[in-house]
C-alpha cells in the first residue's frame, strides 16, 4: 500500500498577506475597542464596523481557499475573530514565526510514516531474517553484530527507529521486549514510533478476532472457523505486548474456544496441547495435569506435551515422578529437532538425578 501524504504549499506572498491582515485587523479591533470605552453611546457603530472587519476576514478565508499553511491561519483569524476581537489577532502574530521555526526543523508525515512501515516488504522481511540469525540491525552489509535490544539502548534515534520500523513490519513475539523497551525510551520521538507501532499491531489483531468472531457467528457448525478463532486469540495473548489484564482476559477467552473446539475435534493433538499450555500460563496446574494426563491415556500426546507436563510436574513438586518421565522419554525427546534445545538438555539433567529448574516448553 502507498500512502501519499499531501503536499504542503508554503508561499512568501500568503505569509505577508496574512501578517498585514492581522496587523490591520488588530488595529481596526484595538482602536473599536478604546472607542467603546471612551465613547459608550456609540456601541452600535462599533458593532457594526466589528461584524464588517468579521466578515471581510471570513471572505478572504472562504473565497481562495487551498492548502497552504499561511492561509490556515488566514482561517484561524477568521474562526476566532468574531469571539476574541483583538485578541485573535495579537494573539495569531507572535505564533507565526515560532510556527515557521518548527515547520522548517519538522519531519515530514510522508518520511515518517515510510520510516514506521517501508514499502519493500519482500526485501526487508529477508533482511529481517538474516539480521535474527546474525542478531544484529538490519543493514546492507552486515558489519556491527549487535542485537536489538543492544541497539534500542545504545543506538542513536536513527538506529532505534529502524528497528522499531523492522520489528512492527515483521512483528512476532519475541520482538515484543524490543518495543517495551523502546516505548520507556528517553527521546520522545522513539517513544512515539513505538506506541504507534504497537499500536497498530494491537488493531491489527483486534480487527483480525472480530472477523473471524463474526465468521463463527455466520457458522457455527464449521469447526475449522472456530480452530482458526482459538488460534487467533491464542496468538494474540502471546504477543507480549498486552498489559497483563488484557493478556489474561484473552488466555481466557482462547481457553474457553479450544475447549469447545476439542468437543467437536477430540483427536487434535495440537488443540489438545494448546488447552494444557493455556492452564500452565493461567496457573492452573492441578486442571493442566489432569488435562494432559488424560491425553497421555487417549494416546494424543505429543512430544511437546511431554516437556510441558514435565513442568506441571516441577510445579506441582512432584519431583520424583519428573525424574521417572524424563529417564523414561529423554531419548526420545534428543531425537526430535523441532523441540528447544535448552528444554531437551533439562530433561536430560532430571533424567541424571541433576537438580534444576526445567525450561519453559
Amino acid at each position: 500500500m502507498t500512502f501519499e501524504a499531501p503536499l504542503v504549499k508554503r508561499s512568501a506572498s500568503y505569509g505577508a498577506a496574512f501578517v498585514l491582515m492581522a496587523i490591520v485587523t488588530a488595529v481596526i479591533e484595538v482602536g473599536l475597542a478604546v472607542l467603546l470605552r471612551s465613547a459608550p453611546e456609540n456601541w452600535g457603530l462599533v458593532l457594526g464596523v466589528h461584524l464588517g472587519t468579521c466578515a471581510v476576514v471570513a471572505v478572504a478565508a472562504l473565497v481562495r481557499s487551498d492548502e497552504r499553511d499561511e492561509h490556515r491561519l488566514i482561517q484561524a483569524l477568521a474562526a476566532t475573530l468574531p469571539f476574541l476581537g483583538p485578541f485573535a489577532p495579537i494573539l495569531l502574530l507572535p505564533i507565526y514565526p515560532i510556527y515557521l521555526r518548527f515547520r522548517a526543523t519538522a519531519t515530514p508525515f510522508e518520511s515518517w510514516y515510510r520510516q514506521l512501515f517501508p514499502e519493500d516488504e519482500g526485501f526487508l522481511s529477508a533482511r529481517l531474517y538474516q539480521s535474527i540469525v546474525r542478531r544484529e540491525l538490519p543493514r546492507s552489509d552486515y558489519t556491527p553484530v549487535v542485537s536489538y535490544m543492544d541497539m534500542i539502548s545504545h543506538g542513536t534515534v536513527a538506529q532505534r527507529i529502524a528497528v522499531i520500523a523492522t520489528v512492527a513490519r515483521n512483528f512476532r513475539p519475541v520482538f515484543a521486549p524490543v518495543l517495551k523497551a523502546a516505548i520507556a525510551d528517553d527521546n520522545p520521538e522513539v517513544r512515539v514510533q513505538a506506541a504507534t507501532a504497537i499500536a497498530k499491531l494491537t488493531d491489527d489483531f483486534v480487527g483480525r478476532v472480530q472477523g473471524l468472531e463474526a465468521r463463527v457467528a455466520d457458522a457455527p457448525g464449521d469447526i475449522e472457523r472456530l480452530r482458526e478463532l482459538a488460534k487467533a486469540y491464542d496468538e494474540y495473548a502471546y504477543t507480549g505486548i498486552l498489559d497483563d489484564t488484557l493478556e489474561q482476559n484473552n488466555r481466557l477467552r482462547a481457553l474457553q474456544v479450544w475447549l469447545n473446539y476439542c468437543e467437536r475435534a477430540p483427536d487434535d493433538s495440537e488443540a489438545s496441547l494448546a488447552v494444557g499450555r493455556l492452564l500452565m500460563r493461567l496457573e492452573r496446574h492441578s486442571l493442566a495435569a489432569q488435562w494432559l494426563e488424560r491425553a497421555f491415556a487417549e494416546g494424543r500426546a505429543t512430544r511437546q506435551a511431554v516437556l510441558w507436563y514435565m513442568e506441571v510436574l516441577y510445579a506441582q513438586g512432584r519431583t520424583d515422578a519428573l525424574r521417572a518421565l524424563a529417564a523414561q522419554t529423554v531419548t526420545d525427546l534428543a531425537q526430535d529437532r523441532t523441540l528447544s534445545p535448552k528444554a531437551v538438555s533439562a530433561a536430560q539433567l532430571w533424567a541424571t538425578g541433576a537438580a534444576g529448574r526445567p525450561s519453559s516448553a
